[in-house]
């Protein structure tokens, strides 16, 4: 009736019996058999009769031979599952733990406020910055197109004037940088949610006092062009003390969010949330000392649970 041949590990002899539940099962050639006696795979089918035929058939599927031995499925996760190392998580399908924070901030920026992220290095105030970029659709009040801008990677007024109309979409001549009076009236046109990240950048060695003071015209008037997230390690007051000791541009329009540290119970969910998908599992000492390593910082989770995945992954294998 049908082809088969013995070439799984786990097979076993085929009872003379006929399969409960009829003959075969539909499915595909290849396919595994089961024998429901037993419970045990016991064959591969090369060939089988027309499906139609009396005592024809064709294979189990692979989905029945997944209902009775989970443990055969492929792994869902074959890559290490704590990435990004740095940088921020980027994909809102990969943010952890944050959604109060986003929710925070959207409530102020719909109030009429632009807001400033701080915390240290490495607490996810990048992670934050993506979380709000993904989500301004279905949380901001009235429309704003998200822009990222990283001043980390900015050299001066000219790279963030060209970057800023790049991203809009404003023709910009690098050269000849569109600001002040003609970069307003460009703007009045748009309404944009500005997130810039390493706000610490914006000094007066590399970015100009007018850059940040347009900055704060444009988000600091009724309805906008700008609303404005920032990031920084540090309080604005203390990174922009501007014109002998007077106010930050940015001063009195961002509403400042202190960035928490993880305590334990945010660590342990965040690492069992990870390796749910794997079959890897690490023990309550190593966790234990994965939190006493990160100090609470994001990142060294990330980055310490990273190492020791691979570690787990490479022994196995070996």
């Amino acid at each position: 009736l049908i082809e088969f041949y013995f070439k799984l590990i786990i097979c076993i002899t085929i009872p003379e019996e006929p399969f409960k539940l009829g003959q075969v099962q539909p499915g595909f050639s290849g396919s595994p058999l089961l024998n429901l006696r037993t419970g045990k795979v016991c064959g591969v089918v090369n060939k089988t009769r027309d499906e139609y035929s009396d005592l024809g058939g064709r294979a189990i599927p692979v989905q029945t031979i997944f209902k009775y031995f989970p443990q055969l499925q492929p792994q869902k996760n074959a890559h290490n599952p704590f990435i990004p190392t740095s940088g921020g998580i980027k994909e809102i399908q990969q943010i952890f733990g944050q959604e109060q924070e986003i929710k925070d901030i959207f409530e102020v920026l719909n109030s009429g406020s632009s807001a400033a992220i701080i915390g240290e290095r490495g607490t996810g105030k990048t992670t934050l910055l993506w979380g709000i970029y993904h989500q301004a659709r279905e949380y901001l009040l009235s429309h704003r197109q998200p822009l990222y801008l990283n001043l980390e990677g900015l050299a001066g007024d000219k790279d963030f004037y060209y970057e800023l109309c790049h991203q809009i979409g404003i023709a910009a001549n690098y050269d000849k940088p569109l600001k002040g009076t003609r970069l307003t009236r460009e703007l009045e046109q748009h309404k944009i949610l500005l997130l810039l990240d390493v706000v610490d950048n914006m000094n007066q060695k590399y970015f100009s006092y007018q850059l940040r003071s347009q900055l704060r015209e444009l988000a600091n008037r009724p309805d906008p062009p700008l609303r404005l997230v920032v990031a920084a390690n540090r309080s604005l007051d203390v990174l922009f003390p501007d014109n002998k000791g007077g106010d930050s541009p940015f001063e009195g329009i961002c509403q400042q969010f202190r960035i928490k540290l993880w305590d334990e119970a945010k660590i342990k969910e965040f690492i069992s949330h990870r390796l749910s998908q794997t079959r890897v599992t690490f023990t309550e000492e190593e966790i234990s000392s994965l939190v006493r390593q990160s100090q609470g910082k994001p990142r060294e989770v990330m980055q310490n649970c990273f190492k020791l995945y691979q570690t787990k992954v490479n022994n196995s294998a070996s």
